[in-house]
């Protein structure tokens, strides 16, 4: 199993969407923040779960149940999370 690090950004993108979500509906937001950090599990188990666009060196896992997206990039020793993204947003983010 791989170890998992989440990058400051993403957290704060996990942050952002949880709150967001809290605003309406606590248990949504929670619920959420689980099948993330399910995702993440597997991500330790599995780091080639997701799927790389040719020429990217990121990949990208839906998250079960949810339209976010962790956008990770995988070694032999870790899967580091880049970002947390909504599936309806484009990516890469246009700066």
């Amino acid at each position: 199993m791989r170890r998992v690090r989440v990058w400051e950004r993403a957290r704060r993108d996990l942050a952002e969407a949880t709150r967001f979500m809290a605003k309406e509906n606590p248990d949504a937001a929670r619920a959420l923040a689980r099948s993330l950090d399910d995702t993440m599990r597997v991500l330790a188990r599995c780091p080639e779960a997701g799927h790389a666009k040719p020429g990217q060196a990121e990949r990208i896992l839906q998250a079960k149940g949810t339209p976010y997206r962790l956008i990770y990039r995988s070694d032999v020793a870790e899967v580091v999370i880049l970002r947390i993204w909504h599936g309806a947003r484009a990516w890469p983010p246009v700066i």
